[in-house]
């Protein structure tokens, strides 16, 4: 469980650090310390929940989150950042809510969205977009990131995302999330990064705005020059239609670009990043919602484990086909159950999985007869496999749920 409260803690404290690092960066607080402060205080949150069955022990080792403000050099504004996330921590280890939740990555990451675009147009327009690349977007995929991962793993049941495979995967995710942005947050990367960005800037996307600005001229001017013919044509009483060149005067060649100079226009620039920024920030939010499969229709029997235990890394599994039929069969029975569910006014959530609705389903049925149901439903959805014998013994099990819950 270690690497999701990691997860966890990555994605509570980069959301905090990705606004308010904004403004400590840009009063002289370096970006890679609050990196590592990040680290360090996630570390620290680790080890409380390691100690939270020891009593108040779990407090002793919240003081150790401060440790930066040992460092030499620091200013006021770095004492000031720490306040609030040393506070979080606090609350987390009074409360002992460690453990993450499949509705709490989604609503993080749903409000960081909202939050972050307005807040990367107000950087470009104010011109900080260098504290923005120190601090601000590396913030922003460790949120991005750590919430898409608990969200993935979140909604399979425990003893898929607690196995040594998904483990090391997530532990692996939160190891390179830090190493890469500690790596973007240093003065030379983001020199070689911003020199690389000038480089397709002027080579790439200066040049297209120039050609459509070029193009859209060249068809105004043709429309004029036709629309001043077609009054020549239909002129009356001899009376002179000026021409285009009387009117504009001749053009020279190219003379409205051949002088240009890219850093006279500081606000195109900024509009085309903003463009570049919007665009990513859009790819990230539909990549999210692709990963967590947040489709607006959804079928009954789509509640329910998103893999099988088979194939947890694998889409394969949906595709597995019923030779026989019988594999539907046994999920309209599934669905049958789940009307019996809904009759008693039990909650049936988007994130809920069978394992959860069996839980919840416990004060009215009898959970062997649920348990047993839920087997063949999983086997027969995700592997694609039910015998005919399997639809009966659903059936009777059905049966024998309505008649306990007196339905």
């Amino acid at each position: 469980m270690i690497p999701l409260i990691v997860l966890k803690i990555l994605g509570d404290l980069s959301f905090y650090y990705a606004f308010a690092g904004f403004f400590a960066h840009l009063n002289h607080v370096p970006a890679n310390t609050m990196l590592l402060t990040i680290a360090l205080q996630a570390a620290v949150y680790t080890l409380s929940y390691l100690l939270e069955n020891k009593g108040n022990l779990r407090f002793a080792v919240l003081p150790l989150s401060l440790l930066g403000l040992f460092l030499p050099g620091l200013c006021p504004a770095y004492v000031l950042l720490q306040l609030p996330p040393t506070a979080y921590l606090i609350l987390c280890a009074k409360n002992r809510t460690y453990f993450p939740t499949w509705s709490g990555a989604v609503d993080l990451v749903s409000l960081f969205w909202k939050l972050l675009a307005p807040f990367t147009l107000l950087g470009i327009v104010t011109r900080c977009t260098d504290t923005m690349v120190a601090i601000t977007f590396p913030c922003a995929v460790i949120t991005f990131t750590s919430c898409i991962m608990l969200a993935r793993s979140l909604r399979h049941d425990s003893d898929i995302y607690s196995s040594p495979l998904y483990q090391a995967m997530n532990i692996g995710t939160a190891g390179a999330l830090l190493a890469g942005t500690l790596l973007v947050s240093t003065p030379g990367f983001r020199q070689a990064a911003g020199s690389v960005i000038k480089f397709l800037y002027m080579n790439t996307l200066m040049p297209l705005l120039l050609w459509t600005t070029q193009i859209f001229a060249y068809l105004m001017v043709g429309a004029v020059t036709l629309f001043l013919k077609l009054l020549r044509m239909l002129q009356v009483n001899g009376d002179e239609v000026p021409d285009y060149d009387t009117i504009y005067g001749t053009p020279t060649d190219n003379t409205l670009y051949s002088d240009y100079d890219p850093n006279a226009h500081p606000y195109l620039k900024a509009f085309a990043i903003a463009v570049l920024v919007a665009a990513a920030l859009y790819g990230a939010y539909k990549l999210f919602c692709r990963l967590q499969g947040m489709q607006t229709r959804k079928t009954p029997d789509d509640t329910g484990e998103k893999e099988s235990r088979s194939y947890v890394f694998s889409s394969s599994a949906r595709a597995k086909t019923d030779e026989n039929g019988m594999a539907e069969k046994l999920r309209a029975q599934y669905r049958r159950f789940l009307k019996l569910y809904l009759k008693h006014n039990f909650p049936l959530e988007r994130f809920f999985t069978s394992e959860n609705i069996c839980q919840v389903s416990a004060k009215a049925f009898d959970q062997e007869a649920s348990q047993k149901l839920r087997s063949l439903y999983i086997r027969a959805r995700y592997d694609g496999k039910a015998e005919k014998e399997d639809v009966a013994l659903a059936k009777e099990l059905i049966h024998r749920l309505k008649k306990d819950a007196d339905i």
